[in-house]
């Protein structure tokens, strides 16, 4: 069974996959705070109480780890650089790539964002190859995360995944807390699941950026290269929510 390491388990992200996940691999999350999961899945999950801006931290989670989901961040969009972003966004970002190497891990699928590409117009499509352009510097930290992953692909060799996530919430807030303008680029736990773990597990990627978003009427931003690396085949459409 692959042994998977989630950063940032206890958010939103990675409690929701980890009630999925849990029966398919011998799951360790590091985070700061602590995990509030299902109670079949506390019995399988090793929790490390740990802070990512701490290399050493990093390197005892990274150990006898096969693949890394990298969640663990500071994501509000008016974070404060110094005081935020720097510790939890670049710095442990960093660590946990140079962890990831030094304990020989084979891939890390890194939670990236559309605000690393924001700052393009909104009747734009955006794809997979076109120059980052963020609006916030919560987008910038989400740019040096993407740019650390193809360092470490192409002169380290460590396979890297980058996904960038569009709107992601539960059903329960479908009405209450997702702007209208914001459907374009939603995605729905179920799909985002489902990118997770082809990310997890498909074979033969040293690098790639893919996209995250269901299957919208309108899509922000463009699902060619996630479906064609993946297989992803989304199954909501923001427009259309219940």
């Amino acid at each position: 069974m692959r042994k998977l390491l989630i950063t940032g388990g206890s958010g939103k992200i990675g409690t929701a996959f980890i009630n999925e996940a849990y029966k398919q691999y011998n799951i360790r999350v590091i985070d700061k705070k602590p995990l509030d999961i299902s109670s079949l899945a506390s019995l399988r999950v090793e929790y490390f109480c740990g802070d990512i801006s701490c290399y050493s931290e990093c390197l005892a989670a990274c150990n006898n780890i096969d693949t890394i989901l990298h969640l663990a961040a500071d994501s509000a969009i008016d974070s404060d650089f110094r005081n935020s972003l720097l510790d939890n966004n670049i710095i442990g970002t960093y660590n946990l790539y140079q962890a990831a190497v030094e304990q020989r891990c084979k891939r890390v699928v890194f939670a990236s964002s559309i605000h690393a590409v924001s700052g393009y117009p909104r009747d734009v499509q955006i794809k997979t190859t076109m120059n980052v352009r963020p609006s916030s510097l919560y987008g910038v930290s989400k740019c040096f995360g993407e740019a650390v992953a193809y360092y470490f692909s192409n002169s380290l060799s460590l396979s890297s995944i980058v996904v960038r996530i569009g709107a992601y919430n539960h059903p329960s807030d479908y009405k209450t807390w997702l702007p209208k303008d914001e459907f374009d680029f939603f995605i729905s736990p179920e799909d985002l699941h489902q990118l997770f773990f082809s990310a997890i597990e498909e074979p033969g990627i040293e690098f790639a950026i893919v996209h995250a978003i269901s299957n919208n009427k309108y899509k922000r931003l463009d699902l060619t290269d996630t479906i064609k690396l993946l297989n992803y085949t989304p199954a909501h459409d923001g427009f259309n929510l219940k």
